[in-house]
């Protein structure tokens, strides 16, 4: 059942057998609620995670309680290297938003699992070198683009990691709703529903409710 989790997730889909075994040999398991609040940003930690089964957001809180979704991460996906790896303290919150399964590795075997083996170290650095590349885009995100801009930038992202290609070139997601969709961006819930109205308005995107639909002449060149 572990394995099977762990297989799907992009950072362990290249690991044979073994090394799965391997991984999991050396960890515990925990089970969280949804709502529940895995990691405290500030709190101090020296593990690894892995997500067996469920979804949580990686986030920031500012003193006002105002809140950043950085990522949101499911089976397969791992969180706590950054901490596990510089023995800092944690630099945002993870919460679950489903019940959620997890697998987690303290610091001393995580190291001597990877040290044996350096072809989990590579896929490792990949996986952190892809988080790095996201984090710049949504930096530029924010620093260059308007509400819309934000909005047509999130949901190109969303395409091309969880999208399904319809007949005519176009691509479907699930609808976040408008809060989740403003925490990403940083904007507020107002302006996320006044930009959406505009974008559906001159057919940037189709938007049914449950989903969104975006048109591969306008968003996906």
């Amino acid at each position: 059942m572990f394995l099977k989790g762990l297989k799907h997730g992009s950072f362990f889909s290249c690991f044979k057998e073994k090394d799965l075994k391997l991984i999991t040999a050396g960890c515990a398991d925990k089970s969280f609620t949804k709502g529940a609040v895995i990691l405290y940003q500030g709190e101090a930690s020296s593990a690894l995670y892995f997500i067996v089964e469920g979804k949580v957001k990686v986030s920031l809180t500012n003193e006002e309680g105002r809140e950043v979704v950085l990522d949101t991460l499911d089976h397969g996906d791992f969180f706590g290297e950054m901490s596990c790896l510089d023995s800092q303290y944690c630099s945002a919150m993870v919460s679950a938003l489903t019940d959620v399964r997890i697998l987690y590795l303290e610091k001393k075997v995580f190291l001597a699992t990877i040290s044996e083996n350096p072809d989990m170290m590579i896929s490792l650095l990949s996986e952190m070198s892809g988080r790095l590349r996201k984090a710049n885009r949504m930096i530029g995100t924010l620093a260059f683009l308007d509400v819309a801009g934000r909005i047509s930038r999130m949901l190109i992202d969303l395409a091309g990691e969880k999208g399904e290609r319809l007949k005519d070139g176009s691509v479907m997601v699930a609808a976040p709703t408008h809060q989740e969709i403003a925490s990403q961006i940083g904007s507020s819930r107002e302006a996320v529903t006044k930009a959406l109205k505009s974008l559906a308005e001159n057919r940037l995107i189709l938007h049914d409710g449950k989903h969104i639909i975006l048109p591969t002449q306008h968003l996906l060149q």
